[in-house]
């Protein structure tokens, strides 16, 4: 009797601790991609346009200056939107600005710019899209 009972007890406790054990844990996937700078909302506006690379340069402030040459690469005059989020250090966002509006003609090399008014900024992520 004192073997079975034993037995049993063992049992009962190996069922509780199991029971109450933590699950096992996961962690977040890393994503393998970081953020384009350039971004467009339509792929007829990517197809439309032809984008060189960012220009960064500080003022005597501190303030973050972008410039990024892009053109129409078709045979039309295009009228875009722009709007650019500023990050700092840690990519927080830090600012947006409002949407732009220029005119790019057909052909003709051109360049957008912004600028944020933190120096704490590091970095941007400037968005394209037709005109509304």
């Amino acid at each position: 009797m004192f073997r079975s009972a034993s037995l049993l007890a063992t049992l009962l406790l190996t069922a509780a601790i199991c029971g109450c054990a933590p699950g096992p844990t996961y962690t977040g996937r890393s994503d393998p991609y970081s953020a384009r700078q350039i971004q467009f909302t339509s792929a007829d506006l990517q197809n439309d346009t032809a984008v060189g690379a960012a220009i960064l340069s500080r003022d005597p402030s501190g303030y973050l200056h972008v410039t990024v040459p892009i053109r129409s690469a078709i045979d039309k005059d295009l009228i875009v939107d722009y709007s650019t989020q500023f990050f700092d250090a840690s990519g927080a966002v830090i600012e947006k600005t409002e949407w732009h509006t220029v005119t790019l003609p057909a052909n003709t090399p051109d360049s957008v710019q912004d600028v944020c008014t933190s120096p704490a900024a590091a970095n941007f992520q400037m968005t394209f899209r037709y005109a509304r």
